[in-house]
């Protein structure tokens, strides 16, 4: 084995592989050596035989390396033997699969064809006789790295396939400036005067340079975008959270009025009182069921968001209202009306307000889904805390389908924060939730129809507008 090199020469091939063996390109489990991959087919392509010399006494003196290294830590820290072994591991892997596919590609350079190295490209067969070589010694190399990666990472491919951010993407960069600054090292090479082929073979750290800050920014990038979906789910969760606590406030007021009412009913006889205490404790129940369905209504659509579907939850809160519903008669915008004017009559007369309806000719008649309930029992229970004296609720047609406009004398909201009336925990009073309106605009939403806030005059007005459903006959 003669080597007729410059020293110098022999010494900079050794030393990027020695740097390539200590620089990994590290994916989960996964490590690898771009570098030392690249500067050892280039090493193979000039010295044939010898280039199993360089590339192996640079792994011996990096893997010791490594171990000292992993003893003294970095910035105060110390990997675990467990991952300095690792390390080591892949460094020994990367050097065997470079060595198998040396031996694929001499198999087919100098087996085959009978040449000699260093490899030249002085003619259209000479790079096509080299490229053939690259790519036997490419496979052999690849082959032989999937077979040692199962081994120690137990799986090629970590996570599932992303065509838009798949682990394997940031290897193209490699893989497109590898073969081209190989191929580039080897032209250059002129055995007198080595200097040209050294520096283009050091490239390859750049190369490196890049990748790795490529696959740092796709794993913030991974990062951020789960830092961004936990956010969104934390804040779903909180919005549910309020949801139940709105609706929850409202059906246990109700109760409250009504037990209030059954204490003031204890003691007394007669058929009107046993009417009033009946008519009480059917309130009782009718809350109670009302607070079950919402439970359950806003869990489902919980359920059905977690799942990923865009629609489950808006089925899962249908499901739930049609369950709670099923044996009751069929609802119309009148009776809609007229339950929940008689739900918040108590707190209107507490508040001294007067709460009234104003029913336009034939205009009840419309089917309403039970959804209808809560956006109405949300605006006129607002409507109460915001009137000086009076709340109207007004029920007429449009063209476009029946509409509920609840009227109040108060003073409406500031110019400033009207555009953000329906956003969720916004409210102008002391002791509210800001979730009020919004439930209401995401029912409507979810039943195909509108609501939008009015100033009229000396009065505000939330105006429902309904989808056309049916009419009972």
């Amino acid at each position: 084995m003669t080597w007729t090199e410059p020293w110098w020469f022999l010494l900079g091939l050794f030393l990027v592989q020695y740097a390539g063996a200590l620089l990994p390109i590290r994916v989960e489990e996964r490590e690898d050596h771009i570098i030392l991959t690249m500067s050892s087919g280039v090493t193979a392509g000039l010295l044939g035989p010898r280039a199993l010399v360089i590339l192996w006494g640079a792994t011996l003196l990096a893997a010791p390396t490594r171990f000292v290294a992993g003893a003294i830590g970095w910035r105060g820290q110390r990997p675990p033997p467990r991952t300095t072994l690792r390390s080591v591991a892949w460094i020994v892997v990367t050097s065997v699969s470079c060595s198998v596919g040396y031996l694929v590609g001499n198999l087919f350079w100098a087996g085959a064809l009978g040449r000699d190295y260093p490899i030249t490209l002085g003619s259209q067969k000479d790079v096509i006789l080299a490229g053939i070589t690259a790519i036997l010694a490419w496979i052999g190399t690849m082959g032989m790295r999937i077979l040692s990666q199962r081994l120690i990472a137990g799986q090629f491919r970590v996570g599932a396939l992303d065509p838009f951010d798949s682990i394997l993407l940031p290897y193209l960069l490699p893989l497109l400036g590898g073969f081209p600054l190989i191929t580039a090292s080897i032209a250059m090479y002129r055995p007198d005067d080595p200097f040209g082929a050294l520096v283009i073979m050091w490239w390859c750290i750049p190369l490196y340079i890049a990748t790795h800050l490529d696959l740092k920014q796709r794993k913030m990038a991974r990062e951020l975008r789960r830092d961004a979906f936990a956010r969104q789910r934390l804040a779903a969760i909180g919005e549910v959270s309020a949801r139940i606590v709105h609706q929850s406030r409202h059906q246990v007021g109700l109760m409250g009025w009504s037990i209030h009412r059954l204490r003031n009913l204890i003691g007394a006889s007669g058929p009107e009182a046993a009417e009033a205490m009946a008519r009480e404790l059917d309130a009782l129940t009718e809350a109670k069921d009302r607070l079950s369905a919402s439970l359950a209504a806003e869990l489902l659509y919980e359920a059905g968001a977690s799942g990923g579907d865009d629609d489950a939850g808006t089925d899962g809160m249908a499901d739930a209202e049609g369950a709670a519903t099923a044996t009751a008669p069929p609802l119309t915008v009148a009776g809609v009306v007229a339950d929940v004017v008689a739900q918040l009559a108590a707190e209107a007369d507490d508040e001294g307000v007067v709460l009234r309806t104003d029913l336009r000719a034939d205009a009840g008649e419309d089917a309403a889904p039970a959804a209808v309930r809560d956006v109405l029992f949300n605006l006129v229970d607002n409507a109460i805390d915001a009137a000086r004296s009076e709340v109207v609720v007004t029920v007429d047609r449009s063209d476009v389908g029946p509409s509920i406009t609840v009227l109040d004398d108060g003073p409406g909201l500031p110019e400033s924060d009207r555009e953000r009336a329906f956003e969720p925990f916004f409210t102008t009073k002391a002791t509210g939730t800001g979730m009020g309106l919004a439930i209401a605009d995401a029912l409507m939403g979810d039943l195909g129809g509108d609501v939008h806030y009015e100033r009229r005059g000396e009065h505000t007005a939330f105006v429902v507008t309904l989808p056309v459903v049916g009419r009972r006959r």
